[in-house]
């Protein structure tokens, strides 16, 4: 249910329950606060890692810190993977993920990834999940499963193969790609032979503190998937691809994107931490002033040709890239996480983690929320740091997972609004 409110009213979800205060003057542009979603029916410390759409339902991922409030009690944190019930209107776990050495005892863990990939054995879509764990619990069973997992819409299933690649291990990032999937940690990619249960080795870093950041996928207007890689690499792979922190596989070849500087300690200056693609198009958010030799302030866009400048950029890392497309009565926009001191427009907003660009107005427009951190008693830091990790599309307008407490709107009086680590906005 969405809420618009002209005065204050406690608002309970699950377990916990949660000031809402908002004001006629809330300035969300064209978006509103939605209610749906708060993922306080699992546990309000739940970080959320990765986002998707699976058999129409929203799935989230990562990982419970409460267990890091019992280190006398040796707590460590478990990753989470649960599904939104429409009916009951309420998170359901569908599994816990825990690293476990070979004498039994846990450590730290968390799921990081989610991708809807078809198993072509069985022509049905299943969820996979990627992470830092060795276990997963679900309905009193524990299934060992090295880093990768898939759910087939009732239970877990491990991916059996003979051996593990060298330097498989903490996954991170996953892309449904050409007919099958490939996952990532910082420094390989592999991609999952379904007729052989087997892993390959299908990109690599080929430096010294390189590191892979974020995959995405496009479909061309041919057909052929795209596979798109950012990160804090100038080269790449066997071929020793010349790049400047972002290349791409397309018909069996990676590529760099557009000309890169001949002085390879310029593109040791370039941090790509999201890229997203559109057709032909690419657009690339992280930290550098530049891309292709074009000014560009931590957000660019590849139209095929040439990069161009997103507006005037961003004045701080860019973490998230997700394009909603209109409905035939409204734009679309690219939604934007980074922690923002000012708007790209000019200051309307003062500090936040979100904007949004206007791609058929080709401009920034007004987004004001601001997140605001988790404060945590009784921890070892008294704030956690704010993160945005995960921006989905959905119905009418966006999710947004990450490790948060909510929105605070700028202004005299800095009205609180939202629910601990997820929220959805929806167009008006």
């Amino acid at each position: 249910m969405t809420y618009k409110l002209t005065k204050n009213i406690w608002l309970s979800i699950g377990a916990i329950s949660i000031l809402t205060m908002v004001t006629p003057s809330f300035l969300l542009a064209d978006w509103t606060i939605n209610s749906d979603f708060s993922p306080a029916g699992v546990r309000p410390t739940l970080i959320v890692k990765d986002m998707v759409t699976f058999n129409d339902k929203v799935y989230i991922a990562g990982h419970d810190f409460s267990g890091r409030f019992r280190r006398t009690e040796g707590g460590y944190e478990t990753g989470v993977i649960a599904k939104w019930n429409p009916q009951t209107r309420d998170w359901e776990t569908i599994g816990t993920a825990t690293f476990q050495n070979d004498h039994g005892k846990s450590f730290d863990a968390s799921v990081e990834g989610l991708a809807v990939v078809n198993n072509p054995v069985t022509k049905v879509d299943e969820l996979v999940v990627v992470g830092s764990f060795s276990h997963i619990s679900f309905q009193e069973k524990n299934l060992p499963a090295s880093y990768v997992a898939r759910w087939d819409g009732t239970t877990w299933v491990q991916f059996e193969t003979k051996e593990l690649p060298y330097r498989f291990y903490d996954l991170n990032l996953i892309e449904s790609f050409d007919g099958t999937f490939v996952v990532a940690n910082r420094q390989q990619i592999f991609k999952w032979d379904w007729q052989n249960s087997s892993w390959e080795q299908f990109l690599y870093v080929n430096e010294d503190n390189g590191s892979i950041l974020d995959l995405a996928v496009s479909k061309k207007d041919t057909g052929s998937d795209r596979l798109i890689v950012g990160g804090f690499f100038s080269h790449i792979n066997k071929a020793d691809v010349e790049t400047e922190g972002v290349a791409y596989f397309e018909n069996g070849t990676w590529h760099g994107v557009g000309d890169v500087s001949k002085d390879w300690r310029k593109r040791k200056n370039v941090y790509v931490y999201s890229v997203l693609g559109r057709k032909d198009e690419i657009y690339v958010g992280g930290l550098f002033n530049q891309m292709g030799g074009k000014d560009a302030k931590n957000i660019a866009h590849w139209d095929g040709n040439q990069w161009n400048a997103v507006g005037k950029g961003a004045d701080n890392s860019v973490s998230n890239l997700t394009i909603v497309d209109g409905a035939p009565d409204r734009n679309s926009y690219l939604v934007v996480g980074s922690n923002f001191s000012n708007t790209p427009k000019g200051g309307l907003i003062q500090k936040s983690w979100l904007a949004t660009w206007n791609l058929d107005k080709e401009e920034w427009e007004k987004f004001s929320p601001i997140i605001q951190g988790w404060k945590v008693k009784n921890s070892l830091d008294s704030l956690w740091p704010t993160e945005v990790n995960s921006i989905l599309p959905y119905e009418n307008g966006f999710l947004v997972g990450g490790k948060f407490t909510g929105f605070w709107e700028p202004g005299d009086n800095f009205n609180f609004t939202g629910s601990p680590n997820l929220i959805r906005f929806d167009y008006q």
